[in-house]
């Protein structure tokens, strides 16, 4: 598949400012373009949760009002503010949001579009990933809460208490996913 994806009609073609390169943007910046673009959506249920930054991004978590649920995973480019879905499991796994949700995925899994059936609740996604990271990056815990979307779980992990990245587990079979596109973490707003 070749070109952007979507989601809400805004291209996700995205490319992490390159190493070394000084961000120019702000926390307060990025949240305003994270605002911009959901007003953009006009879904007045979504909302900002969680805003991040890394060294080569900023990493937005949205959440349903009416739910509580997660609803979608956004990056901002800190050189020119361009918001765009998070790739991976935000568009792969996100039955709701993802450009996956349509169609045979949904007939495959058997997944209504709230995502209310997954056979993994929150403790087993949290054992899944901590057994992946004790396999694959020894001395890394996960975090205690994970962020349920529809679909799949976010977890932030950790280095001692120091966030030092993220990773998805699968709500319906367990597979995880790193999201190694991150860089390393500077700073978190809630």
């Amino acid at each position: 598949m070749s070109g952007p994806m979507m989601l809400g009609g805004f291209s996700a073609e995205f490319v992490p400012a390159p190493k070394g390169v000084e961000s120019s943007m702000s926390m307060d910046q990025a949240l305003d373009a994270v605002v911009a673009y959901l007003d953009r959506l006009d879904d007045e249920n979504l909302t900002l949760s969680e805003l991040m930054q890394f060294d080569n991004h900023f990493y937005a978590a949205i959440k349903e009002r009416d739910t509580g649920m997660y609803a979608f995973e956004l990056l901002v480019d800190p050189i020119n503010g361009q918001v765009v879905p998070e790739p991976g499991p935000n568009m792969m796994w996100n039955n709701k949001y993802g450009h996956m949700k349509m169609g045979f995925m949904q007939q495959f899994f058997g997944q209504d579009q709230a995502g209310n059936d997954m056979g993994i609740g929150p403790e087993q996604a949290i054992q899944i990933a901590q057994q992946y990271l004790d396999q694959i990056l020894s001395g890394t815990q996960v975090a205690e809460q994970a962020e349920r979307f529809n679909g799949y779980y976010t977890l932030h992990t950790l280095k001692g208490d120091n966030p030092i990245g993220m990773l998805s587990v699968n709500g319906h079979d367990g597979r995880v996913w790193v999201h190694s596109w991150h860089g390393a973490f500077l700073d978190m707003r809630k």
